[in-house]
């Protein structure tokens, strides 16, 4: 059965609103601040900050750890019926493999806790300067694989995550085909990073980022790809062979 792609180039109001506010005040912060791990460490300060507001609410937050990774399991009293009974989903957040956490992206899993009426996992896999993306990678499978052993259907987990994070829910998918373990029932990409090979991108569809500065990417690329973890498979997942991922979107 060939693969069928749906593109989506309609954007709400809301989201224009957003962009542009990024672009006018987080971008040029960005595009200053000092990619040492001081400066590094100093945007973590970020999700310690979002962590001081208050939960979402009607959801149940537990701290767990699957596979000696910390997350956060959330929770809604409706129960998913149907194809979803017995699904979980486990989330993996965005943010350049540098900044976010758990507390920064709280709301959304809750929001998909309380939609899907199925449990979100929220990992918290190590990023730079605590190691590259072959780190995040290792922290991503050990969850995986934790989950496995732990949720109610383990065939019907479904890996998701937003930029970094959606990078992560890829490589998941596609590991656990090369380790010959239970696959992911499907993929969740929000603005998923799927090429690593950044100094081939045009330049000009580079620069629509609505709050990354191309300059620093690029300066983040070597910290990327030399951590002391490899990167199992293939670098970017759409190198991959596509028969090794489940339904994507």
């Amino acid at each position: 059965m060939p693969h069928t792609l749906t593109w989506h180039h309609d954007v709400s109001r809301q989201a224009r609103v957003l962009s542009y506010a990024m672009r006018l005040m987080f971008k040029p912060t960005l595009r200053m601040w000092p990619l040492t791990d001081g400066g590094i460490k100093a945007i973590a300060h970020l999700d310690r900050a979002v962590d001081k507001m208050p939960r979402p609410k009607r959801v149940t937050i537990e701290q767990v750890a699957l596979g000696g990774v910390p997350c956060e399991k959330t929770t809604h009293p409706r129960t998913a019926t149907g194809s979803l009974d017995g699904a979980t989903v486990l989330y993996f957040h965005g943010g350049g493999f540098v900044f976010c956490g758990l507390a920064t992206h709280r709301v959304a899993c809750a929001t998909i806790a309380a939609r899907s009426g199925v449990p979100v996992y929220s990992v918290e896999y190590r990023q730079i300067p605590h190691g590259g993306i072959g780190t995040s990678i290792a922290d991503a499978m050990a969850s995986y694989r934790a989950a496995l052993d732990l949720v109610a259907d383990p065939k019907k987990i479904v890996v998701a995550g937003d930029s970094a994070g959606g990078y992560l829910a890829m490589k998941v998918a596609e590991i656990a085909v090369l380790e010959g373990i239970t696959p992911p029932a499907a993929v969740i990409g929000f603005s998923p990073l799927l090429n690593l090979d950044l100094k081939n991108h045009p330049r000009k569809f580079m620069n629509k980022d609505a709050y990354l500065p191309m300059k620093q990417v690029l300066a983040l690329e070597d910290r990327w790809l030399n951590g002391p973890d490899a990167i199992p498979g293939s670098a970017s997942p759409i190198d991959a062979d596509p028969s090794a991922f489940p339904p994507v979107f």
